[in-house]
């Protein structure tokens, strides 16, 4: 994801970058995926200001049935690109402020646009909000196999059992209620 230089001189431009991201630190749980970044770039004298909306779509694991599925991610990000040091800018003191080495024709915005779409990934990756996950006997998934169901803790049977009372006294009043 780099950005050639010499495209930017004295006016704003728009740019579109588009390739393959791997979101490092999550190759287990997140494929490569493919990412678009639109970047605008507002040239000011020695700086660039430069705001980025970047959209990509990853292969995830789903954590709770390790059913593998697509989903998007979206973030944006800015920067101040200094082509030589600004007193009050400093590089140090912001992540948000570049100092471009001095004679380089490219600026790569790879860590920029992955730290953007890691803020934005979920803090669990769900194939669908409603997963009902794997059998813990036997494995399976039980998305796929509706006539299964999930093996119920023994210690909540005595709340199941009131729960089940309690429905069946809503149910006998509203028929009352019909009649």
């Amino acid at each position: 994801m780099k950005l050639h230089l010499t495209d930017v001189r004295e006016r704003s431009r728009d740019f579109r970058l588009e390739g393959t991201l791997v979101l490092e630190g999550f190759e287990d749980r997140v494929g490569p995926g493919e990412v678009r970044v639109d970047v605008h770039v507002n040239p000011a004298g020695e700086r660039w200001y430069l705001s980025a909306r970047a959209e990509g779509e990853f292969p995830f694991t789903c954590d709770r049935c390790q059913r593998q599925y697509r989903d998007k991610l979206m973030g944006d990000f800015a920067l101040v690109i200094l082509s030589k040091t600004v007193r009050g800018l400093d590089e140090a003191d912001s992540d948000e402020v570049i100092l471009l080495p001095t004679d380089s024709v490219e600026l790569d915005l790879s860590d920029q646009v992955r730290e953007c779409l890691i803020l934005a990934m979920p803090m669990q990756f769900l194939c669908r909000e409603d997963c009902a996950g794997l059998d813990p006997v036997s494995g399976e998934d039980l998305n796929l196999s509706p006539g299964v169901t999930k093996a119920v803790d023994p210690r909540w049977g005595p709340l199941l059992e009131l729960k089940a009372k309690m429905e069946s006294a809503e149910d006998s009043d509203s028929e009352e209620r019909q009649e």
